[in-house]
C-alpha cells in the first residue's frame, strides 16, 4: 500500500475506469450491486457511488445504484484516452520492460498485477468475483485494459516471457485463479516513484558482501578452482547459457565465502538469492526458484552471479516425500539448461539429488573442512592475537571442527570475557565450541590440553616389530604412496608409530577410528570412508585407520549386503590412494583375505622383549628422576612377558597425579598393569 500512497489523481482515474471495465463484463456487476446494498463499500467509495445510496436507513434502491454505476462507467469511457497511469509508472515499466525484453501488452498485463497486488480496492474488486476460471480472468483483464483477448492469452501465456521470467504467476483461490506477482517486493518497488533496476533487483537478491577470505585460502581446491576460474571466465565473455555449479559441504566450511572470493576473483557482482522475506520468515522453495529466474531476467546485461544457498530444500527428496525441483523436473531441467546467469548452487550434501538435475551441472565439488595448516592460518585471522599458539593448534587439530564455529564462539567470548585474562578466553573458547561439537554428533576429546600422542621415552628401538620400521621410514617421503597395516596386542605402539612418522615427514596426519565412521544408517558408512581418503588427500595427509578390522570383515562370512559394500567401498578407496595409508588393528583373524593383498606392508607389533623392556624401564625411571633401578629390578621386568610401551605409557602419566618416590614404586605399578590385562591382581613385589 505504501507505493499507492505516493500515487495522485492520475491513479485514482485509472483504477475506476479499470474497475467500471471489469464489472461490465459478462454481466459481473451482479457480485457488486446486490439486493441489499454494495458487496464492498470501499470500492463504492472508489468510484464516488452517491453517499444517499448507503448512508440512508431507507432500503436499498438496486435501481439507483445500477443507474449511478453506468453513468459514472460511461463519463470515463467518454474520457479513457485521456485517463494514463502516473508518468512514473510507464517509466518504471519501460526500464523494467527493456530488461526482460516485454512487450507493450505485456507491460500493462504487469501492471495490472502489480498494482492488485499492491492496492486493496483492487483486489477487493477482483475477489468479488466467485469461481471464475482462467480464461475468465484473462476476458476480464483484456477488457480493463481494451484490448483483444487473444493477444493478453499470448502475453499469459507459460511460454511468454512474463510467466518465463519468473514476474508473474497463476495463483488457484477458492474464488478462481488469480493472476499474481510473485514477489510482492517487486511490485511495491515498481509502483514506487524512486523505482530503478537495481531496485527490482535487490527485492529479490541481495549483493554479497565483498569476501574477507582470498584464493590463496583455497590451495587444497586449487585445482578445481582453476579449471571453474577458466570455464566461468569464458562464461561470461561468452555470455553462456545454462552455466551452474554446485558447490557441497558441511557447515561452516565456507561455500559461501567461496562463491564471495570466485566473483570477486572473476571482477563479477555476486547476487545472493533470499531465504527469508523482509520479516524473517522463511521463503519456500518455489518462490525461491521464481525469485532466482527473475534474477535470471533482471541481471542477463551484467556481469554477474547468482549464488542460491540451501539448494538442498530444492533438490533433496527422501522416502517419504518429493523434493520441489522434482515435482518440476521438466520446467526445472530447462532452467538450468537455459538461465542467462551461471549460478553456483550451494548445500550441505548432494545425497537425495536426482542425478537427472546433477548431469546437468557443469562442476559438482565437495567443499571439505580446510586442512590443518589452513585451519590454523584462518583461525589466526578470526581470533586475532588474543589466544595462545596452544589453543589454536588445538583447535586447528580437530578436522570435524569448522571456522564458522570457531568464529561464532570467539564473538561470544570477546563479548562477554572482555576483563578476563588470554589464558581465561582460551579456556572459555574451547569450552563453547567443545560443546557445539558434542550437539553435532562429534566428540571434543580432540580439543583436551593432554593428548600427548608420542611418550617423551620414544624410540623405535622400543617396538618389537618384526620389519625393520626405521630403514622403511627412512625411505618414505611425504609424496610417496604406500599402504600398510599394523597388527599386534593393544599397546604395542602401533597408532603411536603413526603418529611418529607423520612428526618426521612434516605432514599432517588424519586419525580416524571406528566409532567416526561406523553408522546405523544404510550407505552412510561407505559415505564416511569416501570422505576419509578424499579429506586426506586434499590436505596432503597421512590417513590412519583404527581398529580397521571393523570394515575389512571376510566377506566369505558376511550375512548382510552391507558388510560387503563396506568391505568394497574400503579397498576400491585404498587402491586409488595417492598418499600415505595406515591401518592398525589388534585382530587379524576374520580379516578380508583379498584386503590383506592391497597392503603393501604388513608388519607385526608384538610384546617387548626382554632386553627392550630393561631398556625401556632405565629410560623411564631417567626421564622420571627415579632412582633404584637395579639387577633385581632388572630381571623382574624382563621376566614379565607380556609388556608393551603403552604399559609403561600409562604409569609414566601415573606419576603426574601420585609421585613414585623411587624405581621400585615404578615397577610395582608396572607389573599391577599386566596384571590387571591377565584378569587378577597381583602381590606386593620385593626385591
Amino acid at each position: 500500500m505504501a507505493a499507492m500512497k505516493a500515487s495522485n489523481t492520475d491513479s485514482t482515474e485509472l483504477l475506476r475506469l479499470w474497475i467500471c471495465r471489469m464489472f461490465r463484463t459478462a454481466g459481473a456487476l451482479r457480485h457488486f450491486i446486490g439486493d441489499s446494498g454494495f458487496a464492498d463499500l470501499d470500492v463504492a467509495l472508489l468510484l464516488k457511488m452517491p453517499a444517499r445510496l448507503y448512508e440512508d436507513a431507507k432500503p436499498f434502491d438496486t435501481l439507483a445504484a445500477q443507474k449511478a454505476f453506468t453513468e459514472l462507467s460511461r463519463d470515463l469511457e467518454a474520457r479513457s484516452k485521456r485517463i494514463r497511469a502516473p508518468r512514473h509508472w510507464r517509466s518504471n515499466l519501460q526500464q523494467l520492460g527493456k530488461l526482460l525484453n516485454l512487450g507493450s501488452v505485456e507491460e500493462a498485463v504487469l501492471l495490472v498485477a502489480a498494482v492488485q497486488d499492491v492496492d486493496p480496492v483492487l483486489r477487493d474488486a477482483f475477489n468479488l468475483f466467485r469461481g471464475h476460471r482462467r480464461n475468465n480472468r484473462v476476458a476480464v483483464i483484456a477488457r480493463m485494459l481494451d484490448l483483444p483477448v487473444t493477444e493478453v492469452q499470448k502475453a499469459l501465456s507459460g511460454k511468454g516471457r512474463l510467466m518465463s521470467s519468473g514476474l508473474v504467476k497463476w495463483d488457484k483461490r477458492t474464488t478462481g485463479d488469480f493472476l499474481d506477482v510473485v514477489h510482492s517486493e517487486v511490485a511495491e518497488a515498481l509502483l514506487s516513484e524512486s523505482f530503478s533496476p537495481q531496485s527490482a533487483i535487490r527485492a529479490i537478491a541481495s549483493p554479497a558482501p565483498a569476501p574477507s577470505l582470498s584464493l590463496r585460502d583455497y590451495p587444497y581446491l586449487a585445482e578445481t578452482l582453476g579449471y571453474m576460474r577458466r570455464y566461468l571466465r569464458s562464461a561470461l565473455r561468452d555470455k553462456l547459457n545454462g552455466v551452474n555449479i554446485y558447490l557441497h559441504g558441511p557447515p561452516g566450511t565456507g561455500k559461501s565465502e567461496l562463491a564471495r572470493v570466485i566473483a570477486r576473483d572473476l571482477r563479477a557482482t555476486l547476487y545472493e538469492v533470499a531465504s527469508e522475506d523482509a520479516d524473517g520468515d522463511p521463503i519456500s522453495g518455489i518462490r525461491r526458484l521464481g525469485a532466482l529466474r527473475l534474477a535470471q531476467g533482471l541481471l542477463a546485461r551484467q556481469r554477474a552471479l547468482l549464488a542460491f544457498d540451501e539448494s538442498e530444500d530444492v533438490f533433496s527428496s527422501s522416502l517419504f516425500s518429493r523434493s520441489v525441483a522434482a515435482e518440476r523436473k521438466g520446467w526445472i531441467n530447462r532452467m538450468l539448461e537455459n538461465n542467462t546467469v551461471p549460478t553456483l548452487w550451494l548445500s550441505n550434501a548432494c545425497r537425495g539429488v536426482d542425478p537427472a538435475f546433477l548431469r546437468r551441472f557443469d562442476f559438482i565439488f565437495e567443499v571439505p573442512a580446510p586442512p590443518p595448516d589452513q585451519r590454523i592460518r584462518t583461525l589466526r585471522r578470526i581470533c586475532s592475537q588474543e589466544l595462545s599458539e596452544s589453543v589454536l593448534q588445538r583447535l586447528a587439530d580437530c578436522d570435524k571442527l569448522t571456522p564458522a564455529v570457531v568464529a561464532r564462539a570467539h564473538a561470544v567470548v570477546a563479548r562477554s570475557c572482555k576483563e578476563e585474562t588470554a589464558s581465561d578466553k582460551g579456556r572459555a573458547l574451547l569450552h563453547l565450541v567443545g560443546q557445539t561439537l558434542q550437539s553435532q554428533g562429534h566428540s571434543a576429546s580432540e580439543l583436551e590440553a593432554d593428548k600427548d600422542t608420542i611418550p617423551k621415552v620414544y624410540d623405535l628401538a622400543f617396538l618389537n616389530s618384526d620389519q625393520p620400521l626405521t630403514e622403511i621410514s627412512a625411505q618414505l617421503q611425504p609424496d610417496a604412496s604406500c599402504r600398510m597395516c599394523l597388527y599386534g596386542p593393544p599397546g604395542t605402539g602401533k597408532s603411536t608409530f603413526g603418529y611418529w612418522l607423520a612428526r618426521k615427514l612434516g605432514m599432517p596426519l588424519q586419525v580416524k577410528r571406528a566409532s567416526d565412521i561406523l553408522s546405523p544408517y544404510l550407505g552412510e558408512t561407505e559415505k564416511q570412508i569416501s570422505q576419509a581418503f578424499i579429506g586426506a588427500q586434499n590436505a596432503k595427509a597421512i590417513l590412519m585407520i583404527d581398529e580397521v578390522d571393523g570394515f575389512l570383515r571376510d566377506r566369505r562370512q558376511a550375512v548382510r549386503s552391507w558388510e560387503v559394500s563396506q568391505v568394497n567401498e574400503l579397498l576400491t578407496r585404498m587402491e586409488r590412494f595417492q598418499g600415505i595409508f595406515i591401518a592398525s588393528t589388534n585382530l587379524m583373524d576374520g580379516m578380508d583375505p583379498a584386503s590383506l593383498r592391497r597392503f603393501d606392508l604388513k608388519i607385526s607389533f608384538g610384546f617387548l622383549s626382554p632386553q627392550q623392556a630393561q631398556q625401556l624401564l632405565k629410560s623411564h625411571c631417567r626421564n622420571l628422576g627415579l632412582s633404584g633401578v637395579n639387577k633385581a629390578a632388572l630381571e623382574a621386568i624382563a621376566a614379565e612377558p607380556k609388556l608393551t610401551p603403552g604399559d609403561f605409557a600409562n604409569v609414566a602419566r601415573q606419576h603426574r597425579f601420585r609421585r613414585f618416590p623411587d624405581a621400585q614404586a615404578f615397577l610395582q605399578a608396572l607389573l599391577n598393569e599386566c596384571q590387571l590385562k591377565a584378569g587378577g591382581p597381583r602381590g606386593k613385589l620385593g626385591f
